[in-house]
């Protein structure tokens, strides 16, 4: 399997060879035709709940009943932000997702993306009940946070900056009776600088995520439980900052301008809450 266009050039394709000898190799019909504003870069094929989904560059996939087909040409994504190139691995009980977070130029959140990178943290992937892909942090990663340096079961009081350290994981859960309301985390804040760092925005209303800075923004529609509190955990390493929230949606970011900072809540609408908010770090 790999990225080709169709023999008259007229359109890109994840073309399929078979073999019965790894050596001698023979074309079968692709696995899919794409549109010729669309990719099939690096595909990636797996297995998992009786479906089979396949993978291409940045974060976008299609599934099918059978490994050869037929796949959807319409694709959906998993993820929103920085992530590219994604492969799975099977360790006997979970899936397993690595992806590259590419490097910019000089550094900067505006530099022109380049071609180094660094690895994303494993992710476990996993279907919702109508078989969409899901994503939520391995709990290796999140045993490696070991060190609580706040915790606030009541929540933070609103637009109070709050000393973090470079690297951190976060988690809260926003809580509104009316299912309606916004809240605004930003993070990696300077005292001096309200609009600095980056921002987390959720829309309770719309089921609206937003991750992003100045530079760039990341928007996903995400479904979610109008009957239980909506959780998020972040994670902010070096220049990377991945989000996910109802342990399901994640947003990954490249975060240059920013290297460290607070965390603080400058928006949070009446009738919202913010409960079990606790940061750590590693020891």
């Amino acid at each position: 399997m790999l990225h080709a266009a169709l023999a008259d050039g007229s359109a890109p394709a994840i073309a399929l060879y078979s073999s019965d000898d790894l050596t001698h190799w023979k074309p079968e019909q692709p696995l899919l035709v794409l549109p010729k504003t669309s990719s099939g870069d690096c595909p990636h094929l797996f297995e998992m709940n009786n479906r089979w989904y396949l993978l291409s560059a940045e974060h976008h996939y299609t599934s099918s009943e059978n490994p050869l087909g037929p796949f959807a040409v319409t694709m959906r994504t998993f993820d929103t932000g920085d992530l590219f190139v994604p492969k799975t691995m099977f360790d006997g009980k979970r899936r397993i997702l690595f992806g590259w977070i590419g490097h910019r130029e000089e550094n900067r959140d505006e530099g022109k993306p380049l071609w180094g990178g660094v690895l994303s943290m494993p992710r476990e992937m996993f279907t919702d009940t109508e078989g969409n892909l899901c994503q939520r942090p391995v709990q290796e990663v999140v045993n490696v946070f070991d060190r609580t340096v706040l915790n606030r079961p009541g929540g933070p009081i609103s637009s109070q900056m709050l000393n973090v350290p470079e690297d951190f994981m976060l988690h809260c859960e926003i809580q509104s009776a009316s299912n309606q309301g916004k809240m605004v985390l930003r993070f990696r804040q300077t005292a001096s600088d309200e609009e600095s760092g980056y921002h987390l925005k959720i829309d309770l209303g719309n089921n609206t995520v937003d991750l992003g800075g100045a530079r760039f923004q990341y928007q996903q529609v995400v479904g979610l439980n109008e009957s239980n509190p909506v959780s998020v955990d972040l994670f902010v390493m070096g220049s990377v900052c991945e989000c996910f929230v109802e342990n399901s949606y994640c947003f990954t970011m490249r975060i240059y301008n920013f290297p460290h900072g607070g965390v603080s809540f400058p928006e949070i609408d009446p009738g919202v809450e913010i409960r079990n908010f606790q940061v750590k770090t590693l020891e």
